[in-house]
């Protein structure tokens, strides 16, 4: 697995509250940051706008993922945002 320029890894397993079970090898100078369950639990507390701001980020990191391992971007659609009423949400 190469990780490009700005990417990040181990969000999966962050998210659902898993051990890490990799390791990495740079294959170039580069700059890496960990954020730990106890920082993020912290920053949670303490800057819950940057906490959500880096939620976010990482979310969206894990999509682009997907939807490159996918073959691009969804198709135009709908999908329903709660089973429990009847809002659904168009996008294309």
């Amino acid at each position: 697995l190469r990780i490009k320029r700005g990417g990040v890894c181990g969000e999966l397993n962050f998210f659902l509250k898993r051990p890490q079970r990799f390791s990495a090898k740079a294959a170039s100078d580069c700059h890496v940051y960990i954020l730990s369950r106890a920082k993020a639990n912290l920053m949670r507390d303490r800057d819950p706008d940057l906490y959500v701001a880096i939620q976010t980020a990482l979310l969206k990191s894990l999509v682009l993922q997907v939807e490159d391992s996918l073959g691009g971007p969804p198709i135009s659609g709908s999908f329903v945002l709660d089973d429990d009423d009847d809002t659904t949400e168009s996008f294309s």
